[in-house]
Parts: C-alpha cells; sequence; structure tokens
C-alpha cells in the first residue's frame, strides 16, 4: 500500500482540526473550537443589518452617518475603527447606533482571540447580511395579526 494517502489524509485531518473544527464531531472537537464557533455565531448575530440602508438606529441621522454605521456594521473587520465611530456618535446622542457598534467590536474582538481569522468574520456577515434579507423581503409584522 502507498503511503500518499497517508499523508495526504493525516494533512486532511490536521487541516479540519484547525482550520474547520465545527465539522468534527462535539465529542473529538477541541474545547478552544467550541469558543470560536461561539464567537462567531456573535459576530453573525450583531452583523444584522438595520431595516433598510437609509434607516438609522436613532432618529435625526444624516443619511452619510447611517451609511458609514451599517458599512461597520455589515461588513466592518476592524475593531478599532468600531469603538472609534460608537465613541464619536455617543457624543452626537446616537445611543442605539453606538451600542451596536459596541457590540459588534466586542464580538470582532472575541472571535478574533480564538482564533478567527478575517476570512471567517466576513463569511458570518455575508450570512447576516443575506438572512436580514430574505427576512426584510417577507415585510414587516404588523403588531395584533397572526402570521401564518
Amino acid at each position: 500500500m502507498s503511503w500518499i494517502p497517508w499523508v495526504l489524509g493525516l494533512a486532511g485531518a490536521g487541516y479540519v482540526y484547525k482550520k474547520k473544527p465545527e465539522w468534527l464531531p462535539k465529542a473529538i472537537r477541541p474545547a478552544a473550537a467550541d469558543k470560536r464557533i461561539a464567537a462567531l455565531s456573535a459576530v453573525k448575530a450583531t452583523s444584522v443589518p438595520t431595516p433598510a440602508s437609509t434607516a438609522g438606529m436613532d432618529p435625526n441621522m444624516a443619511t452619510a452617518e447611517v451609511a458609514a454605521a451599517n458599512g461597520l456594521l455589515s461588513g466592518g473587520t476592524d475593531a478599532s475603527a468600531m469603538y472609534q465611530m460608537a465613541s464619536d456618535y455617543s457624543e452626537k446622542g446616537y445611543v442605539r447606533t453606538s451600542e451596536a457598534l459596541i457590540a459588534k467590536a466586542d464580538a470582532i474582538t472575541a472571535a478574533q482571540k480564538h482564533g478567527a481569522d478575517d476570512a471567517a468574520l466576513l463569511a458570518q456577515m455575508n450570512a447576516a447580511t443575506t438572512a436580514g434579507e430574505a427576512g426584510s423581503a417577507m415585510g414587516p409584522h404588523v403588531p395584533g395579526t397572526s402570521v401564518t
């Protein structure tokens, strides 16, 4: 029997163990991978865009401010830029937007601490954006009516 399939199999197992541990059964998954998976799901949760690209989280936001905040929330990977924008928006009185930016920056920092790279972060953000677009296509729910 040739040694090449064994070497390729071991290399593939090492790649999955290091880079794609979510593919492994929970019993043999490394403990750090669970933390990374949880941190990446937090990135996805904080990346859901606001209802529209022109609708801000706080009233009286300028269109440019809304676009800048939504750009960082939906695709930014630099936590320090998010913290800075949150500080600037907090001074302007945009409390909900600054809280959303801080939550996103905290999620990114935690994911990077547990070994997530920019590609993994962007994949989670794209998944959140796609899910947000699919959900907004259904239209708003009117309170007092049933959804069937």
